[in-house]
């Protein structure tokens, strides 16, 4: 009675499978008879119309027709499975736990068929593995609306050159939780992980593991665009290696990228991300580290807009925000580290600093506080710290000012702001006058910033640190400080 209640449910799920099917949401049903268990059905995959399925740990799998479709009958390489596959079906192939395969020199597993998608199976290690044994090994993919989810890729040499290459023209591929492992000998790597040729608009590349050994020098980037795309996604991924030009970085300017939610760790000194000037799109919540890199240099895109994206550039601190604006740091007596330029573009802002003056060396005299400018810069602001003993003049004023040609001369800090120089640090954007603000002149190319006193010359041993911020005006303006007094 109990095998023909068993018989009759194993009938059932069998007529049942084709309007599953039918109805767009079924897959393959499978009987099996396990050694010493009872019989057992099961449905796989079932967003799939055809499923065909690549395991290496069968010791009966083979490339050939008439098998493939049942995980009993699997094939042996994946590059036949995807022979087998139908193009725009929504065909996918699963690569069995524990599937291993070898890529040698002069070889190459072509993804060559139109919208398919193809799996790997299990957790870990036993996710399907492809090891590439060979500069020249590569997995390319040819078609378009292909998705790879889950491959172990190992390399087994110094420097193979690319692992997945996504060839020119080739739209909207995904590749979801690959791994790129860093290999077993301590200089086997990927000279590059992905590399997008051009014109592979809405690629999507997310939740994948990049890794490299950390002492070798082979490894240049994890992720290229190395011709113009457009609309590409790089999600949620981990990098940790030793990537020399940058984990992320282009050849090429891009269009609508958007780059978010990636832990990257890249060379000592290096940018995690590194865009060529013109790409255009968003960078969210991304973070870097890059020991001995100044933080706003951990991320060179200048086009693209940010939104919380942080650093760390000294082993054991905590992360910074990328792209603050500048600001100054104190000690008790002083301002020790000065902001500079990281970006030369029109619009963007630095300060220069400290210049150190004491009343001994103040004159009527004005001497330099800067250098010749290169470029037309706006001083956006003019900030003085008094030192541990104050300046005096008896009748005397501290006063800054430029030599421009052309006008705002100066001094465009004289009485009234000195008058609060008991503030200890005193910022010109302060400066109120009559209700209105005091203003700050344009630094005309080839001037400079000046400081001295309105007449009679200081006698204190007193000191103050000068420093100066700016916007710039021109493409590559800037400014630097003169030596002190």
């Amino acid at each position: 009675m109990k095998k023909l209640i068993l018989f009759l449910t194993i009938l059932s799920v069998l007529w049942a499978a084709p309007a599953l099917a039918q109805n767009g949401t079924g897959g393959n049903i499978f009987v099996n008879k396990q050694p010493g268990s009872k019989i057992f059905a099961y449905n796989d995959f079932t967003e799939c119309t055809n499923v065909w399925y690549v395991d290496s740990t069968l010791s009966s799998a083979a490339d050939n027709t008439g098998r493939g479709q049942s995980p009993n009958r699997a094939l042996a390489t994946l590059d036949y499975a995807i022979g087998r596959t139908t193009a725009n079906n929504g065909d996918c192939i699963y690569l069995r736990p524990g599937h291993v395969e070898t890529i040698p020199g002069g070889t190459l597993i072509d993804v060559d068929v139109e919208g398919i998608t193809i799996i790997a199976q299990g957790e870990g290690d036993d996710r399907a593995t492809f090891t590439y044994s060979h500069a020249n090994s590569s997995i390319d993919i040819g078609a378009d609306n292909v998705t790879l989810v889950g491959l172990r890729l190992n390399p087994s040499i110094t420097d193979t050159l690319i692992a997945i290459d996504v060839e020119s023209g080739v739209t909207n591929v995904t590749l979801d939780g690959i791994e790129f492992t860093q290999g077993d000998a301590a200089a086997d790597e990927f000279v590059v992980a992905v590399d997008l040729k051009s014109g592979n608009d809405d690629t999507v590349i997310k939740n994948c593991n990049f890794k490299t050994k950390i002492a070798s020098a082979g490894s240049t980037t994890g992720i290229i665009l190395t011709a113009a795309s457009a609309d590409v996604r790089i999600l949620n991924n981990t990098a940790y290696g030793n990537y020399s030009t940058a984990f992320i970085d282009d050849g090429a300017a891009v269009t609508g990228i958007i780059i978010q939610g990636n832990s990257m760790k890249v060379k000592d000194g290096e940018p995690c991300i590194e865009m060529t000037a013109t790409t255009t799109g968003l960078l969210i919540d991304n973070q870097c580290e890059s020991t001995g890199a100044t933080a706003d240099n951990t991320i060179v895109a200048a086009d693209m807009s940010w939104f919380n994206n942080t650093a760390v550039v000294t082993d054991g601190a905590a992360a910074g925000l990328i792209g603050t604006d500048p600001d100054v740091t104190a000690t008790t007596s002083t301002i020790t580290t000065a902001i500079t330029a990281t970006n030369t573009v029109i619009g963007t802002d630095f300060c220069i600093g400290p210049y150190t003056i004491d009343g001994a060396t103040i004159t009527s005299v004005f001497k330099n506080v800067t250098q010749a400018s290169s470029g037309t810069l706006l001083i956006t602001d003019v900030i003085v710290q008094v030192g541990d003993t104050a300046m005096t003049g008896a009748a005397s004023v501290l006063e800054i000012q430029t030599d421009n040609a052309l006008g705002g001369i100066g001094p465009f800090y004289g009485a009234t702001e000195a008058a609060l120089i008991a503030e200890q640090v005193y910022s010109q954007n302060e400066c109120v006058v009559a209700g209105a603000d005091c203003g700050l002149p344009v630094l005309e190319s080839g001037k400079i910033i000046q400081v001295g006193a309105s007449n009679a010359n200081f006698t204190s041993t007193g000191n103050a640190y000068i420093y100066v911020c700016f916007k710039r005006l021109t493409a590559g303006a800037t400014a630097l400080i003169a030596a002190d007094l």
